[in-house]
Parts: structure tokens; C-alpha cells; sequence
């Protein structure tokens, strides 16, 4: 078998466990991650942040002054953005009328278009949280060595939008095949936990969130 070969059986196993897992999933480039971001944030940041038992800290931020879009992204401290396996990070849109469901149904269609392009782990699932106020979309994806499973809680303050995000990130290269189907069945048990730690009421937003 030849390493294309094998890899696309070893995603197409990948694949079928996660749908017997009943999962959601997509890797950050279906979303606005890696869009252009604006000048350097000029807001109080906390430097650190605990998210599922784990301290990450504030490795870039932008935006953030009066009506502008704001990005804060905290990885662990030995981790860099090349290698990260957990992150948290806060966003926020500015303006009226900005909708939650809306948001995560286009980044639901962007998850669905890389299934079609070939991504096979890629898939997603959409709903309200118990807030009654905020949606959540639940994704997996895979690019390149990068196997990423994602939650993403969006809602509505009175000057526009927030984004929170919890990511975790498996390497295929570095990690064995027990690993990887390992960290696709974790997404089931681990999906309440992870959108509980979103609802927290402690994370950082935008200054001009509120």
C-alpha cells in the first residue's frame, strides 16, 4: 500500500468512528481565524486563562478599541501556533443586527464544503445552549497532519457579536493510530464539558462587547 494509499484508509477508519460517535467537526481555516487582523488590541488583557483544567496563556490579541473587531487567542505556554493542542480564544464583531444562528450556519456550510472537497473528517453539528441565548456549532476537521475538534458559542451583546472558541488539535504524525481514534471518541463524552466551560461567565471578551 502506497502512503497515499494508506492514509486514505487510515482517514476513511477515522471517518466511520466519527460518525458512530455522532460528532460535529472542522479544522480553524473553515472559519474567520486566520482573516486579517486588525491594529494590536489596546485593552486589558488577562495574561492567563483555566480551560478544562488547563492554564493557557494570551499569546496574540488585535483589535479591541471602540466599534473594532477584536481577536484574543491563549494556547499553553510551551506551545506555539505551529504545534498548540489546546485553545481558547475570544471574538468580537461589532454592530446591530448581527446574528448568532446565522454565524454558526455559515461556519456549518463552510465545514460542509470541505467534506465535499475532500476533507473526510470534516463535519458539524449546530444547536441552542440551555442560555436560551447563545448557539453553539460542534465541528471536526482534518488538514494535512492537523486533526482539530472545535467548539464555537456565539452571542449577541447590545454592540454586536462574540465568538468564544475551545479547540483541541492531535498531530497524525506524531501520534499513533490508537491515539488519534482515542481522540475522535473523546469528542462525545467531552462536548457538554467543553460547551459548559464556554457559558462561563469569567473569559475574556472585548471591551467593546459590553
Amino acid at each position: 500500500m502506497t502512503a497515499h494509499e494508506w492514509k486514505g484508509a487510515a482517514l476513511a477508519r477515522l471517518t466511520a468512528l466519527a460518525l458512530l460517535a455522532s460528532i460535529g467537526a472542522t479544522t480553524l481555516a473553515a472559519t474567520d481565524l486566520f482573516a486579517p487582523a486588525p491594529a494590536q488590541a489596546a485593552q486589558s488583557l488577562p495574561k492567563s486563562v483555566i480551560v478544562l483544567g488547563k492554564a493557557l496563556v494570551l499569546k496574540d490579541s488585535h483589535g479591541g478599541g471602540p466599534g473594532d473587531q477584536f481577536i484574543a487567542e491563549y494556547i499553553p505556554g510551551n506551545e506555539t501556533f505551529d504545534n498548540w493542542t489546546l485553545m481558547f480564544a475570544s471574538r468580537f464583531s461589532p454592530g446591530a443586527g448581527l446574528d448568532p444562528m446565522a454565524s454558526a450556519m455559515t461556519t456549518a456550510n463552510r465545514i460542509s464544503a470541505r467534506k465535499q472537497s475532500g476533507d473526510l473528517l470534516a463535519n458539524s453539528a449546530v444547536f441552542k445552549s440551555s442560555d436560551g441565548k447563545s448557539v453553539v456549532i460542534d465541528f471536526l476537521t482534518s488538514e494535512g497532519n492537523v486533526i482539530e475538534h472545535s467548539v464555537f458559542r456565539y452571542f449577541n451583546t447590545h454592540n454586536g457579536l462574540v465568538s468564544l472558541q475551545i479547540a483541541r488539535r492531535i498531530y497524525a504524525d506524531k501520534a499513533t493510530q490508537s491515539d488519534i481514534q482515542a481522540f475522535i471518541r473523546s469528542i462525545k463524552t467531552k462536548r457538554n464539558q467543553i460547551v459548559s466551560q464556554s457559558m462561563r461567565a469569567d473569559l475574556p471578551v472585548s471591551e467593546g462587547a459590553r
